[in-house]
């Protein structure tokens, strides 16, 4: 039973049928329409349990200006199985944390079984801006081409992540010929044959065989 004297305050609670949102709420609806689109991979903050490592194993040069590896496991008391990535340079992840692009590999790669993954690059360099590589004199790295190597005879699959700049330095031919006769993947490629990037894929994306085109 309503309490006396509340009449008032329970009709104001009713909606008029027909009634519109106020100017501000139309603004603000309005407004969420027209933001720029953002990778998918970065529109959900949600953690997923493939993204937490106590500690991500990675391969500096001393200076830590380049990073040849990085090793990524959510089942490290007993899952041997990884998959190996080959992006075009480092950004910031490090010991204790991933980037985005490594977030949504760690993804990609649990969905498919692995229990962890090997990043590697075509440089190593670390920085978050390509031209600032390619404007360095030392892109590649002393140990990488090692580093690319010893990933290759660890992991059971090589997928091919480095979207469009590998070109650079013809680095990616260089990089496909390391490793001979082994099956590549990518998560699709670009019109003029590049693999794409994996932050510019639907999540849902398969991996399919990639079958560079080496000068």
């Amino acid at each position: 039973m309503a309490r006396p004297g509340n009449e008032g305050q329970a009709a104001a609670r009713v909606k008029t049928p027909g009634a519109r949102p106020p100017p501000a709420a139309r603004k603000s609806r309005a407004g969420s329409q027209n933001r720029p689109l953002e990778p998918s991979s970065l529109r959900s903050s949600r953690v997923f349990p493939c993204e937490l490592a106590l500690e991500n194993p990675c391969h500096f040069s001393p200076d830590r200006r380049h990073r040849y590896s990085l090793v990524h496991r959510w089942n490290p008391l007993f899952g041997e199985r990884l998959i190996m990535w080959i992006g075009l340079n480092p950004s910031t992840a490090d010991e204790a944390q991933l980037d985005p692009t490594l977030r949504r590999i760690a993804r990609f790669s649990q969905r498919d079984g692995f229990d962890g993954f090997w990043m590697a690059n075509l440089f190593g360099l670390r920085t978050p801006y390509p031209k600032e590589m390619m404007a360095d004199p030392d892109p590649v790295g002393l140990e990488n081409d090692t580093s690319l190597l010893a990933a290759a005879t660890r992991c059971e699959r090589i997928v091919a992540a480095w979207g469009v700049s590998g070109a650079y330095q013809a680095r990616a031919d260089a990089v496909v010929r390391l490793f001979g006769d082994r099956e590549l993947w990518c998560l699709g490629t670009t019109q003029a044959g590049h693999p794409r990037h994996p932050l510019y894929v639907a999540g849902d994306q398969k991996l399919v065989r990639f079958k560079p085109q080496v000068a």
